[in-house]
């Protein structure tokens, strides 16, 4: 099948027909990338994306496309569409965002994660230094002690500051993991 349209100035062209050359679909960070390459008379190819978490429509080699749009090709030369016309078998193709009101959820579910944990950790690390602590102070001694008070008898003790640095450190990894470390590749 021949490709449908010759192109002059990508400037004020608010639709393009041509012939999709190419298909993929890939996975990257938790999405779906739907990527082809579409061919117009002149031999020109251009690169088309769309990203989302579900992609609906029919798109194939061969298949003959229109694409509309306010400013159809990006500063890098692809062109990024909200939807494409498949002319050949009459489908729309689209790629699902999530919403707004979801992505919102999803970071707010990421930092009350992170923050239980950290208070987790923060409480079992508390207990766990007071029952050392406990457990030593009832060893036997030889004879009285004189001097400073012993450690583990007070609020600002190292085993509890300890704790607190911890669970913050711990609520700090367990945010980047869930949240950011998935956005920022």
């Amino acid at each position: 099948m021949e490709p449908v349209q010759q192109l002059t100035n990508w400037e004020n062209m608010t639709e393009i027909q041509a012939t999709v050359h190419s298909v993929h679909v890939d996975q990257e960070r938790g999405g779906v990338v739907l990527r082809f390459v579409i061919k117009f008379v002149s031999g020109e190819k251009v690169a088309v994306e769309m990203r989302g978490y579900e992609v609906r429509g029919l798109l194939e080699v061969d298949d003959r496309i229109v694409i509309r749009g306010r400013r159809l090709r990006d500063r890098d030369g692809v062109i990024r569409p909200s939807e494409v016309c498949n002319l050949t078998n009459g489908s729309t193709v689209t790629v699902r965002r999530a919403s707004a009101l979801l992505r919102f959820f999803s970071f707010v579910f990421g930092l009350i994660i992170s923050l239980m944990s950290g208070v987790a950790t923060s409480v079992l690390v508390t207990l766990f230094s007071g029952l050392v602590t406990t457990r030593s102070m009832s060893l036997p001694r030889e004879g009285p002690r004189e001097g400073p008070p012993v450690l583990g008898s007070g609020v600002t003790d190292p085993p509890v500051i300890l704790a607190i640095i911890l669970g913050i450190s711990v609520a700090l990894l367990v945010f980047y993991l869930i949240f950011l470390r998935s956005r920022a590749r």
